[in-house]
């Protein structure tokens, strides 16, 4: 492996690292030894660890399963096994950042591939990773987040703000957005979800 993708610490102290190999590992806090290791569908891009220790990693689409690419997968703190995976319904791309919503929902940042600029959000199930929606930007909207996002936060509001980066060859260097989903179209779909 070249790099490390994420780094996240469990309640215990210990650490998690998901490496760019497709393979996250959990080192314990007291002596550094290796708890467990895990290889995984395909290499994650981001890491999140929320409340009693639940593990999630999202990145590009992995291996097929039952008729369904994944690019979101919780873990089980105690061996690294996948206890719930799920793809969202895009054709292409991959999950960049993961979030917690303050009302325990998984909120997924993607973007497309292939040189997609279209980027957006889905509101998911902590526990069962169900989807319960997705919001898309498009690349033609020179307003709104573009690219790849860079950063994710679900505010206690309800808002959510997402923090973007694109290559951009007529400004010959990167254009960046953060763009914060707010007022009646966030407030719906965190109180009714999405339709």
């Amino acid at each position: 492996w070249r790099r490390v993708n994420a780094l996240a610490t469990l309640a215990d102290g210990d650490v998690l690292v998901l490496r760019d190999d497709a393979t996250v590992a959990r080192y314990a806090a007291l002596d550094g030894s290796i708890v467990w290791t895990r290889s995984l569908d395909a290499s994650m891009e981001t890491m999140l660890v929320a409340g009693d220790d639940r593990i999630y990693a999202g990145g590009p689409f992995g291996a097929l399963s039952r008729g369904i690419r994944t690019n979101l997968l919780r873990l089980d703190a105690g061996d690294g096994s996948v206890a719930a995976s799920a793809g969202l319904p895009i054709d292409s791309g991959f999950v960049t950042q993961l979030a917690l919503a303050p009302d325990g929902y998984l909120v997924a940042a993607w973007q497309g591939s292939d040189g997609d600029r279209d980027l957006g959000f889905a509101r998911v199930g902590a526990v069962d990773l169900t989807i319960d929606g997705l919001v898309a930007f498009g690349a033609d909207d020179p307003s709104a987040a573009q690219g790849r996002a860079a950063g994710l936060l679900a505010l206690a509001d309800g808002n959510v703000l997402i923090a973007s980066s694109l290559d951009d060859p007529l400004q010959d260097g990167q254009t960046f957005h953060v763009t914060r989903v707010t007022g009646a179209f966030a407030d719906d779909i965190f109180a009714n979800g999405f339709e």
